[in-house]
């Protein structure tokens, strides 16, 4: 593959697609209105409860998990897809969102991103001053992701890298926000194809998840994967090499330990993803043996 197919190989991957929970015509949600929150808060009959996950509590973790959903006609969650909040509280948000009500008898669908928040304690003030750093925060991160995704690159790297000056100025805790925010300018420095910049912000994503996330959670197989992109796309074979393996790897740990249906499709297109790019670099550098024995794997998957 050349380096303009590998290019385009990334952005197919920074563009997944939300995943269903139900049988409903997910196709109908495609052209779904968008709604702000407070207009759908108007629709709201039920919100989920929310439970803070065991871990997440021994941490003292709290913070804000946003969910996009799309809403059904008879006004239930028919599909979520996170937008952004910590890995451990993740999966609890989305338990959450599935079990919001909203007013049945609607001509149509519509898609809203709901804002789910985890308490432990803070006073009013704390939680206050968390909710206006979160705001500023996250409104340049969409402004910085619509830039991105429209390949505007010289705006988006202005506004990516406010959003993470503005990560930096989170609690400690917020760690998911700033491994992404500086992934995000990776992002861009690769799709300006200055890839020695990608990496180094790349490298700063995997280091911020080798410390805070476990080995089998997928979020570190998107950092190694990142590295290795860039690592690929500078003719660094040995490196990119050995982050495609840990890459593929932490991947297929997570899949085999997440247990939240909805992902599971996710993490195996992803998995497949990042065994492509892998195949072609050692076929690119002749490691035969190793290229063989990853199209095995490969082959057994798609049995």
């Amino acid at each position: 593959m050349r380096l303009s197919t590998l290019h385009l190989a990334f952005w197919t991957l920074l563009s997944s697609a939300a995943f269903p929970q139900t049988s409903y015509d997910l196709r109908k949600c495609d052209s779904a209105s968008v709604l702000p929150m407070n207009e759908a808060e108007k629709r709201i009959v039920s919100r989920g409860a929310v439970e803070i996950p065991p871990l997440a509590k021994a941490a003292r973790l709290q913070g804000t998990v946003r969910v996009e959903i799309c809403v059904s006609e008879a006004g239930r969650v028919v599909s979520t897809k996170p937008i952004s909040g910590s890995p451990l509280l993740l999966p609890a948000a989305i338990e959450s969102a599935k079990t919001w009500r909203f007013i049945a008898g609607q001509d149509r669908p519509f898609k809203t991103i709901l804002e789910i928040s985890f308490s432990q304690g803070s006073t009013p003030a704390e939680i206050a001053q968390e909710a206006k750093a979160n705001d500023l925060y996250f409104e340049q991160d969409r402004k910085c992701r619509e830039s991105l995704h429209s390949k505007r690159w010289n705006e988006a790297l202005g506004l990516c890298m406010t959003a993470a000056d503005l990560a930096e100025k989170l609690p400690k805790e917020r760690v998911n926000e700033r491994r992404t925010a500086y992934q995000t300018v990776g992002h861009v420095y690769f799709g300006q194809q200055n890839y020695d910049q990608a990496l180094a912000y790349y490298k700063t994503e995997l280091q911020i998840s080798l410390a805070t996330l476990k080995p089998y959670e997928a979020e570190l197989a998107y950092a190694y994967h990142d590295v290795a992109l860039a690592s690929h796309a500078l003719g660094r074979a040995a490196e990119a090499a050995q982050n495609y393996a840990k890459a593929e790897e932490t991947m297929s740990a997570a899949r085999a330990h997440m247990d939240l249906d909805e992902l599971k499709p996710r993490y195996a297109a992803t998995l497949k993803q990042i065994r492509e790019h892998y195949l072609i670099l050692l076929q690119q550098t002749g490691q035969s043996q190793v290229a063989t024995e990853l199209e095995k794997r490969m082959e057994d998957e798609s049995k």
